[in-house]
């Protein structure tokens, strides 16, 4: 029977182009159990994952083109401590674009950004570990795989991706220097595959209080602050800003699509919020953040709309609106930091209490650090990747935070190296 092909949309391709073919963007979710996992038991909920995100259960193929293949290989499921993994994943791991790696109590998740984002992601792990203790699984709108939204994906290309056309064969791997981009502030080492990673932890409504909003998003509070810390180290003038590039999920009850449906955002912080009222700023910033929210929200009802009449023709037309839209290569700048808030992790009733720990790590490659936030229970669970030269940008962020009662309990930091996915 012939390989299912799934077209890859305008970000995906645009991300193959850009990394070549090694992989440089692989974020990673660690999971700590209660108890030691079980390897077979892991496989077989894997398996069973994998019948209801049939995206993950794909490799990737160049034949004129980029396409993510249906793929039966060896389950990508390997014994190692996290700081002891093979550097490569890809065809060292049965071909598949993702990988587990188990150690004790402990797994690892790594997947490479082409096949999906982070909310996605999100939910594939929480159905594996949903069969894994016996759960039911939610598996996402099965038309989704059957539609590229390649519309949508246009209008927030500039502000997602860089780097050659995607419509190339595969060129040799470079790493990247980032020592002389535009909008660095705060000074960092080159160091694109490796980070120093920093999870702190708070209550849900000891964060929300130091804005005076009960029901404030965590966006509109973690955002101004470390924007805040950042723009001491460049000064208080009109004319200077800090970015942070704000990813926003896109997927609605609508279209709960496995390919990557997420766009970033900039918003920047300027000299006059920094002398204006802290919790005055947070409103602004959910005030922006709500706006951008629902204009994406529109476009992408807009684009559905549009596209789903397509269906039975989209191999054609939209492969060719994909081709014209990579072609162009818009040349990105870099943000002082990334943001990626993963709201909630909803566990199902045995998950839940079987279940330690969940934080996610990514290392960003549009920006000089990236914050990860979700939120587990009634616990806000941050990560930060940075390789600032200035170490104490993180103390400052706890100790600002600590002034406006938000009392982060910091783990201590470690260094972390992002895998690579390795196709050939």
């Amino acid at each position: 029977m012939e390989n299912k092909r799934y077209k890859l949309g305008v970000i995906d391709l645009y991300s193959v182009a850009k990394n070549e073919t090694e992989i440089e963007s692989t974020p990673a979710f660690f999971v700590t159990l209660c108890d030691a996992v079980d390897r077979p038991r892991l496989a077989d909920a894997l398996r069973e994952a994998l019948s209801c995100y049939p995206l993950f259960a794909t490799t990737l193929e160049y034949k004129g083109g980029y396409t993510l293949v249906s793929h039966n290989g060896e389950l990508p499921i390997i014994d190692s401590a996290i700081d002891e993994r093979p550097e490569y994943f890809g065809k060292e791991s049965g071909g598949y674009l993702f990988r587990f790696c188990v150690y004790e109590r402990e797994i690892a998740f790594e997947w490479s950004r082409i096949l999906t984002d982070e909310y996605c992601a999100r939910d594939f792990l929480i159905a594996v570990l949903s069969a894994y203790f016996g759960e039911p699984i939610k598996a996402p709108d099965g038309e989704a795989e059957n539609i590229l939204l390649e519309a949508f994906a246009e209008k927030s290309a500039a502000s997602a991706a860089t780097g050659a056309s995607a419509g190339e064969k595969p060129k040799e791997n470079k790493k990247k220097d980032y020592s002389g981009v535009k909008n660095s502030h705060a000074p960092t080492r080159n160091n694109p595959d490796a980070a120093t990673l920093h999870t702190l932890r708070v209550g849900i409504s000891e964060l929300r209080a130091a804005s005076g909003r009960g029901d404030a998003s965590l966006e509109s509070v973690i955002i101004p602050i470390f924007s805040n810390v950042l723009h001491r180290r460049v000064g208080d003038g009109d004319g200077i800003s800090v970015t942070a590039d704000v990813t926003f999920d896109c997927r609605s009850a609508d279209l709960n699509s496995m390919h990557n449906f997420s766009v970033s955002k900039i918003l920047a912080y300027s000299g006059i919020l920094g002398r204006t009222d802290v919790k005055r700023v947070m409103e602004l910033y959910e005030k922006m953040l709500s706006s951008a929210r629902d204009s994406l929200k529109d476009e992408a009802e807009q684009t559905i709309r549009a596209v789903k009449p397509l269906v039975s023709i989209r191999p054609r037309i939209l492969a060719d609106i994909a081709s014209l839209i990579v072609s162009k290569a818009v040349k990105g700048e870099r943000s002082d930091f990334a943001f990626t808030s993963l709201g909630e992790i909803k566990l199902p009733g045995k998950v839940k209490q079987a279940v330690a720990d969940i934080k996610i790590c990514a290392i960003p490659y549009s920006a000089d650090a990236g914050i990860s936030v979700l939120t587990l229970s009634d616990e806000v669970v941050i990560t930060i990747t940075e390789n600032y030269i200035d170490e104490k940008i993180i103390s400052d962020f706890v100790s600002i935070s600590k002034m406006l009662g938000i009392n982060f309990k910091l783990e201590k930091s470690k260094e972390f190296t992002q895998s690579r996915l390795k196709l050939k």
